[in-house]
Parts: C-alpha cells; sequence; structure tokens
C-alpha cells in the first residue's frame, strides 16, 4: 500500500461552485443567487427565500448531452476548505494514487514508436458502451520530421492495447500504422474533448495539439473537429494560437468548463520567480473553440518557496537546482476543477557546460505529479507539506531503476469504472536531458477510490466539522464516502440557521455509519432525508477512527452566505 499524507489545512478563498450536473443548474425549496460568474445573468439578487413548497427552480439552462468520460456530479469534496466552517480534531490526509501490479500496461511495439511511448493525451471510453480509446504519444529519434508524434489504441479491458492500423498517416512510405494527425510535422501534446451537443456531427470531438515549426510552418496550436476522434478536419484559422504572437510554450492541456460553457487551456510559460527563469502555467479561455485570445494568458500557478525546500534545504545554489511547473492536466470532477500538476525538479549535472545552454536549472531533472484543485479553474489551492516539508505527491516517481523512476506525466482526465478511479500516465527511467540517449518510456495505470484523492481523519479521539450554512438540500437524502476502522463511526448532526440542532437530527439519533462505503445514505430512526423546513442548515459531522472523503445532497447544494 502507498502511504498516505498528512496535510494541514490551506488558507483558501475560493468562488462558489453550482452543482455539477452538465448543463443544468437547479436550486429547489431555497432560492438565493450565488456570487459566481458562471450563472446566467438576471437571477434575483433579493436575497435568500425559504419556500419549501415551491418545487420551481431559480435558473434552469438546458441540459446538454453529458460527454463520454464525464466526471461531474453532485458529490462535495474535502480537498480545501470550502465546504468547512468549523473544524476540531480532523487532519486533511493526501492519499497517492496506487500503482497497478500489472504496469507499464503498455509499452513501444512498433518501429515508429522507438522506444519510448507515454501519455500526453487522453484516455475515454469507447462509444459502443464496451472498452475504451487512448490518446497518446511517441518519441521516434529517427524520424526526420521530428521526434514527437500523436498516435492511437484501443483495449477491451484498459490493461491490454491494440494499435490499429488506420490508413490515415504515411511513415516511411506505408500507411499501416496508427497515426492520425494527417500534418506532415511534428506534432505533439493532444487534448481530446467530446462534445456530443455539437449541432455540426462532424465535430462531435474537438481536438487540439501543439505543432511544432517545420517545413517554414510556424509552431502552434493546430485545432480540428472530428466526428469520431480520429478521422480529422482541420480548422481553418489554424493556428488558433501561435506561440510566437501568444508567447506561449509547447506544454497545453486543453478542456471544455462544463459550469461556464466555454473552453479553458493550461498553457506552459515561462517567467521569472525568485530571481531565476522558470516554468509555469497561465490560462487562456475561450468561448468560441476556433478563436483563441492573441494576448498572453494568465499566470495561475508558480513555483513557491516550498516547491524550492528540496534545493534550499540541501544549501543547492538555484541557479542551477530550481522547481519548474511542467504542466497542468485540470479536468472537472463532481462539483469542481481538480488538476494534476506536473513538478519539475530542474538539476544540473556537475560540470554541466554546453549541455545546460542556454539557461542553467532548466534542462535535467526529474517530473512527477502533486494535486491542485480550484472552485473557479483560475484561483488553486495547493495540498501543504507534510512531515517532510515537501508537498506529498498523487503520483509519485517508481523507486530507482524503474520504468517511471524519473519523470512522469499524466493523461488529461482519469476514468471512473464504478467506484475506482483509473489515472494513466507516461513513465520515463530518463530524466528530461537525457531522454533518448538509452532508456524507455511506457504507460502506466493507477487506481483510487471514487473521490478518495484526499480524506478528512479522526483517531481514537473524535473529531468534528461543521460546514458553512448550506441550502437546495431540504428534503434530501444525504449520502457519505467514508471509511472506519474497527470500533470507528460516523455521524452527522443537522444544524438550523441559528446554530441549533434541528429536533430528531442530533447525532444521538443518528444512526452510526460504520465500515467502508463511496454512496451510503444518512439515517436518523426512520428518516432517511434531510428536513424540510428548514431550508438552510448546517451539518456537523462527528467521526472517530474514521475518514471522510465526500458527502451529497441532491444536485442543488450550494452555500447560503
Amino acid at each position: 500500500m502507498t502511504r498516505a499524507h498528512r496535510i494541514e489545512p490551506p488558507t483558501i478563498g475560493m468562488l462558489l461552485v453550482l452543482p455539477a450536473a452538465v448543463g443544468l443548474v437547479l436550486a429547489t425549496g431555497c432560492r438565493q443567487r450565488l456570487p459566481d460568474q458562471r450563472h446566467d445573468a438576471g437571477v434575483d439578487a433579493s436575497g435568500p427565500v425559504c419556500d419549501p413548497d415551491s418545487g420551481a427552480p431559480d435558473v434552469v439552462r438546458p441540459e446538454l448531452p453529458r460527454p463520454l468520460g464525464d466526471l461531474t456530479g453532485p458529490w462535495q469534496l474535502f480537498v480545501d476548505d470550502h465546504l468547512v466552517a468549523q473544524r476540531t480534531g480532523l487532519t486533511r490526509i493526501l492519499h497517492p494514487a496506487e500503482k497497478h501490479p500489472a504496469n507499464p500496461v503498455m509499452s513501444a511495439t512498433e518501429p515508429w514508436e522507438d522506444a519510448y511511448v507515454y501519455v500526453y493525451g487522453r484516455v475515454m471510453p469507447a462509444e459502443a458502451g464496451a472498452g475504451f480509446r487512448m490518446w497518446y504519444s511517441v518519441l521516434d529519434f529517427g524520424d526526420p520530421t521530428g521526434a514527437s508524434r500523436v498516435l492511437y489504441a484501443e483495449s477491451p479491458d484498459g490493461l491490454a492495447w491494440n494499435k490499429p492500423a488506420l490508413g490515415i498517416r504515411s511513415w516511411n512510405g506505408d500507411t499501416d500504422n496508427n497515426f492520425f494527425i494527417p500534418r506532415d510535422r511534428p506534432n505533439h501534446i493532444l487534448s481530446v474533448m467530446h462534445t456530443p451537443w455539437d449541432p455540426d456531427p462532424g465535430c462531435a470531438y474537438k481536438l487540439i495539439n501543439f505543432d511544432g515549426g517545420y517545413l517554414g510552418l510556424p509552431a502552434g496550436y493546430n485545432a480540428a473537429c472530428s466526428a469520431d476522434g480520429v478521422h480529422l478536419t482541420d480548422l481553418a484559422q489554424n493556428p488558433v494560437i501561435d506561440t510566437a504572437t501568444v508567447g506561449v510554450g509547447d506544454v497545453g492541456q486543453f478542456l471544455r468548463d462544463p459550469w461556464g460553457r466555454r473552453y479553458l487551456g493550461y498553457v506552459k510559460v515561462a517567467g521569472d520567480v525568485a530571481g531565476y527563469r522558470r516554468r509555469l502555467v497561465a490560462l487562456t479561455t475561450t468561448q468560441d473553440f476556433a478563436a483563441w485570445p492573441t494576448t498572453p494568458p494568465e499566470i495561475v500557478l508558480q513555483p513557491d518557496a516550498i516547491d524550492d525546500r528540496w534545493a534550499t534545504d540541501a544549501a543547492l545554489d538555484l541557479a542551477t537546482n530550481r522547481t519548474h511547473f511542467y504542466g497542468l492536466s485540470v479536468f472537472p470532477y463532481e462539483s469542481q476543477f481538480l488538476g494534476f500538476l506536473w513538478i519539475f525538479r530542474a538539476s544540473d549535472p556537475p560540470s554541466c557546460g554546453h549541455d545546460c545552454e542556454p539557461y542553467t536549472g532548466y534542462i535535467f531533472g526529474t517530473i512527477h505529479v502533486e494535486l491542485v484543485s480550484s472552485r473557479d479553474g483560475l484561483t488553486f489551492t495547493r495540498t501543504e507539506p507534510d512531515a517532510t516539508g515537501l508537498r506529498p505527491a498523487i503520483l509519485p516517481l517508481g523507486p530507482a531503476g524503474a520504468w517511471d523512476s524519473m519523470m512522469i506525466f499524466t493523461a488529461n482526465h482519469p476514468l471512473r469504472l464504478g467506484d475506482e478511479l483509473r489515472i494513466y500516465y507516461g513513465g520515463c527511467d530518463e530524466d528530461h536531458g537525457r531522454v533518448g540517449t538509452n532508456g524507455s518510456a511506457a504507460v502506466g495505470l493507477a487506481t483510487l477510490r471514487k473521490d478518495g484523492f484526499v480524506s478528512l481523519d479522526a483517531q481514537t479521539a473524535p473529531g468534528t466539522l461543521v460546514t458553512p450554512l448550506l441550502a437546495g438540500i431540504a428534503g434530501q437524502a444525504l449520502r457519505l464516502n467514508f471509511r472506519t476502522s474497527v470500533g470507528g463511526t460516523v455521524r452527522v448532526a443537522v444544524l438550523s440557521d441559528n446554530g441549533q440542532v434541528v429536533p430528531g437530527f442530533d447525532e444521538a439519533d443518528c444512526d452510526p455509519l460504520e465500515g467502508d462505503a463511496v454512496d451510503r445514505t444518512v439515517t436518523w430512526g426512520s428518516r432517511a432525508a434531510l428536513p424540510a423546513p428548514p431550508c438552510l442548515v448546517r451539518l456537523r459531522f462527528t467521526l472517530q477512527d474514521a475518514s471522510l472523503f465526500s458527502f451529497a445532497a441532491g444536485d442543488a447544494l450550494h452555500l447560503a452566505e
């Protein structure tokens, strides 16, 4: 088992997130305008009104078909303190993903893959409902047109992968391969979005990737539409992001915001932090997939002093040893955004000389993955240091000499299969500056329980958590994702807006929750739903020898204050 990490509570100041049913915002009973930029305009701002007899929603937006691999829903996670007003005797624990014993699940098998395959792309369920699809990358150092290529694979179970002959693009005069981007130039990190609501069936999938400069063509991000995710029609506006004009690098990951109904691009930029040049993460957004801003994007994540502790605590010079953010995989998850942040610890070898030019502290080093979260896609909360003084990895490097011991990159989105999350990742046994010398890369799989990124934990002494005042949950079933030790329990009390326990809904009335469940309904004797009225309530969780991962109460929960 991978060791869990204790994390102290972060300081947050987030915008409020609406329920995550794609394209649908409903609030019944208690009505209040929320201070969230993603709401439709024109909502009554007169303040909260409790009307338990009214089932009319405040805001209704036409519901859109859910995309393949959609991870949104009503569950509220404890990755930050957004749903925590008071907390006593509870410790926030990060749970690293567990690597699959069959790893690596896909390796280089074809001559055009050289020895390097990795996920700089997406894994998605197949449309037919059985099987999986992967858009992945290779490094082919023998190809004169450039080393990076994006390819396509399929699998019946997500473990054994097939590389179909697509007949789309020639390699050494033969189209019997799984290349699918038809442009005759280097292509790199790919984002795939399923958008089944697009009125053009030829745009049921939208793809965007970085293409390097070649034969006079400028480097930039090129976009395409596809009916099936494989056969592409390039947009006439390509490149939709000219890297030289906008000032972004060759690593960018794109997604659709299901709440704001816009496209988000998290791109690599360069900037100075603490006096040294670094790779940073910036955000560019658009409502129109074919028209991206031509102005520099806004920086949203950059290393801090904690990120550099591995170097400064060892008295290493930041000129040659410092942290960069190499990339960011953001994905809508339940009621918010989560992200896998690629942490690059650059470390120049002794007497690096010209190999480290033009920048020292920039070329050589390892890459691992940490967890970040956001309520608006712009402001991110990071995990706090553990006992080592460093932020723990959600996906750590493998042991010395292992196939994933030097660099790890994640797919754009995880997959959810029942109660399990699957995280596909690329691993390499060479560091960033030595790739292509004498190593290899492959694709691996790591897993978590549903919502299992972070938990709030109590030991033998009971711990309590009180939520802020909540609206939109009156009369709903309260469901928990939790785990207890033998003899451990979770209990819940319901408090009215004046802080008093609602009669019949005290901890003593609550049937204790025991064991391990990702979705169990809380009951108070014969009551299996929250009271209605009152419409505005706080929930008080009491844990003993237990872990609480998340909770849900209908699909319209929101803060009332």
